[in-house]
C-alpha cells in the first residue's frame, strides 16, 4: 500500500506508534475466538500504544458524514478514493454478494473491512487481521464508528471479527512488525526493505510530479480472457458521494505546478528524498502474535472464504504457505498487493522476518515454492502466479496502477473458472 502523502510527512503529525526506540514491544498473544458485546474483537486488552491511540488521532469526516479516524487526514483520504471510489480491491470479476465470508489480511485502520461488510451483509462474515496495536485501536474505533453509521441510516452490514495478530506460516507464532511515520502506516510490514521503498517512493513521487493519471491502469491478463470491473453487492453507500469530494492533497497540486519549471525540479526531487528518509527514520519495532490462515480458518468456524484479501508489504509468500491444499479448496477469491522482489531479496526478508521472530517461532519456514523449471531466478510476483494456479484459479488477473508505473508493486485479482 503506497499510501504515501508528502503533506502530511512534511506536516508535524502526533506519533500515534509510541515506543522507545530501537526497543522491540512485545505485543501479548491472545487466544483466538474471544468476543466481546459490539464488533467482535478477539483482543481485548490493549498494550499503552493501543490506549492512547484513538484519542490522539484526528477524527475526519467523510463527504457522507461517516466520521472515522487515522493517523493523517491525507492518507485516510488516499484510502478512500483507492477502496471505495476506485473499488481497488473489487475488480475484473471479485465481486462479493450478500452471505458471503471475507478473510482482510492487513487491515489496517479499516476501510475495506467497512466495505466487505456492507457487501456481505448481515448474513455474511467478515474476519480482518491488524497486528500493530495502534493501528488495531484504530481500526476497532472506526468499526464501531461505521456500526453506528449503519444504524443511523438503515444500512445493512455484518458485525466484524478483529484480530490482533497477523497471518505467517505454520508453526511461526510471532513476528518482528516494522512501523514507519504515521504518515505512512501502509508501509508497516514484518519484512522490512529500505531500500524497495526508497526505490518504489522515487517512481511514484516522480509520477505525482509530473502529473501521471494514477486512476488508470495497466493490465496483463493470466490463464483468462479479460473480466471488467464489479461494482455489484461492492458496498456502495459508503462510497456514494461526488469523486471529486475528495480533494487531492494540495501539496501534490503545488509540486506539480513547480515541475513545470525545470530549473526546480532538481530542488523538487532532492525535497522528494529528504521526505523519504525522514520516514525510514522514524521506524519502531514490535513483536506481534502470528497465525496461520488454515488454524485460523478452522478456529474461526470458516466453512469457506469467498475473498480472501492479503495487503502486507512484500510478505505475500509467507501469509499464502499458512494454506495447506485443503484449506485453498475453501477460498473463492483471491485479491493481494504483490511486492515483485527478486528471488534473493525476497530470500533475505523472509529471512529476516523469521530471526526477529526468535522464541516465537517453532522452526524457521520458508516462503512457500512450487516445483517449477526455473523457479530459482523468477521473483516474488511469478512465485505468487504460480501459488495461485496450483491452487486451482484459472481467472488470475495481473494489473499495475498507472501511478505505480515502475515500482515493484502489482495488484492480483484470482477467481475459480
Amino acid at each position: 500500500m503506497l499510501a504515501c502523502h508528502l503533506s502530511g510527512a512534511i506536516a508535524p503529525t502526533p506519533c500515534l506508534h509510541r515506543a522507545p526506540c530501537p526497543t522491540t514491544v512485545k505485543v501479548p498473544q491472545h487466544p483466538l475466538g474471544r468476543s466481546c458485546p459490539g464488533p467482535r474483537i478477539a483482543a481485548t486488552s490493549r498494550s499503552s500504544a493501543g490506549a492512547s491511540t484513538v484519542g490522539n488521532a484526528p477524527a475526519i469526516k467523510l463527504p457522507n458524514g461517516l466520521v472515522l479516524r487515522h493517523f493523517t487526514a491525507d492518507e485516510l483520504q488516499f484510502l478512500y478514493r483507492e477502496i471505495y471510489e476506485d473499488r481497488v480491491y473489487l475488480k475484473h470479476g471479485v465481486a462479493l454478494r450478500p452471505g458471503d465470508t471475507v478473510v482482510d489480511v492487513g487491515a489496517n485502520t479499516g476501510l475495506f473491512t467497512m466495505q466487505a461488510c456492507e457487501a456481505v451483509g448481515p448474513a455474511g462474515r467478515v474476519v480482518s487481521l491488524e497486528p500493530l496495536p495502534a493501528t488495531h485501536a484504530l481500526l476497532a474505533a472506526n468499526v464501531a464508528a461505521h456500526s453506528a453509521w449503519c444504524a443511523e441510516r438503515d444500512v445493512q452490514a455484518c458485525r466484524p471479527t478483529l484480530l490482533a495478530c497477523g497471518a505467517g506460516p505454520p508453526g511461526q507464532r510471532e513476528a518482528v512488525f516494522t512501523t514507519y511515520s504515521d504518515s505512512a502506516s501502509g508501509w508497516s510490514t514484518m519484512t522490512p526493505d529500505d531500500e524497495e521503498v526508497r526505490a518504489n517512493m522515487r517512481s511514484y513521487i516522480l509520477s505525482l510530479l509530473e502529473g501521471r493519471d494514477a486512476r488508470g491502469s495497466s493490465s496483463n491478463n493470466s490463464n483468462s480472457n479479460s473480466s471488467s470491473s464489479s461494482t455489484a453487492g461492492s458496498g456502495s453507500r459508503v462510497a456514494d458521494v461526488e469523486r471529486s469530494a475528495i480533494p487531492e492533497p494540495v501539496l501534490a497540486r503545488v509540486g506539480r505546478a513547480l515541475w513545470r519549471l525545470p530549473p526546480l525540479r532538481p530542488l523538487l526531487r532532492w525535497l522528494a528524498g529528504a521526505v523519504v528518509e525522514r520516514m525510514l527514520a522514524g521506524q519502531r519495532t514490535w513483536a506481534c502474535p502470528l497465525v496461520a490462515l488454515g488454524a485460523l480458518m478452522r478456529e474461526q468456524g470458516l466453512e469457506r472464504v469467498d475473498l480472501l484479501k492479503v495487503d502486507v508489504e512484500r510478505a505475500e509468500l509467507q501469509v499464502l504457505s499458512g494454506l495447506a491444499p485443503e484449506d485453498w479448496a475453501r477460498v473463492r477469491q483471491v485479491v493481494m498487493e504483490v511486492h515483485d522482489l527478486p528471488r534473493a531479496v525476497e530470500a533475505a526478508t523472509a529471512a529476516g522476518a523469521a530471526a526477529g521472530a526468535g522464541a516465537g517461532a517453532d522452526a524457521a519456514v520458508a516462503p512457500a515454492d512450487v516445483a517449477t523449471e526455473g523457479a530459482a531466478a523468477r521473483g516474488q510476483l511469478q512465485r505468487v502466479q504460480a501459488v495461485l494456479a496450483a491452487a486451482g484459479f484459472s481467472h488470475v488477473v495481473c494489473e499495475q496502477e498507472a501511478g505505480l508505473e515502475g515500482t515493484s508493486i502489482y495488484n492480483l485479482y484470482a477467481r475459480r473458472g
